[in-house]
């Protein structure tokens, strides 16, 4: 499935108004493997990214999914693409999102 950085950022805002519950999008795990393997520090990435490193910190460990924007930033340090790291919900496709 193919999915751009405007569904991206469509899909969050119908997530944040139409549900309470929270649905974690983003795969930190691979940003944590990223990481490992490149011997890059949470901090340093938020150095690279412009980020804080409380919201790298919060975006890994599930806490929080990223805005497209900060999923950008991410994605232009680490070579990642944003389908890289989203998770879609098999029971909730992206398409079915948007029409609502």
């Amino acid at each position: 499935m193919h999915i751009d950085i405007m569904n991206v950022i469509i899909y969050n805002n119908s997530i944040k108004n139409h549900r309470k519950e929270i649905i974690n999008m983003f795969d930190g795990e691979k940003i944590l493997k990223w990481l490992d393997d490149h011997h890059v520090t949470q901090y340093k990435l938020a150095r690279m990214t412009g980020l804080e490193q409380s919201t790298i910190s919060r975006i890994v460990s599930g806490i929080v999914d990223p805005n497209g924007r900060t999923i950008v930033k991410i994605c232009r340090v680490t070579g990642f693409t944003p389908n890289d790291l989203l998770i879609v919900p098999d029971e909730e496709p992206v398409s079915d999102c948007l029409c609502s």
